[in-house]
């Protein structure tokens, strides 16, 4: 795992950039629209979390809403992912 955090300033105003990127399974693209509900279930994560995907993402993208931020996934499966949100300083 690999953590990026970066600043940066666009008219004026300071935002503050967090990249998380994973070398895990990675999600496939029709699963993505899934990982911010709550309890979510991915069919293809069966066997490494039979439970779900549980509330850490859709409590973190509320936390990052309610900041004016915005959450993001980007992933290739086989390859990983890379989660990131961006919210105004």
């Amino acid at each position: 795992m690999q953590v990026e955090v970066d600043l940066r300033e666009e008219d004026e105003e300071i935002f503050l950039n967090v990249n998380v990127h994973d070398t895990g399974v990675g999600i496939k693209s029709e699963n993505i629209c899934k990982l911010f509900k709550l309890f979510g279930f991915i069919e293809d994560t069966e066997t490494l979390n039979p439970k779900g995907i549980g509330l850490g993402l859709a409590i973190a993208d509320h936390i990052v809403t309610q900041y004016g931020g915005k959450m993001g996934v980007q992933s290739e499966y086989g390859q990983g992912s890379t989660f990131s949100f961006t919210i105004k300083l």
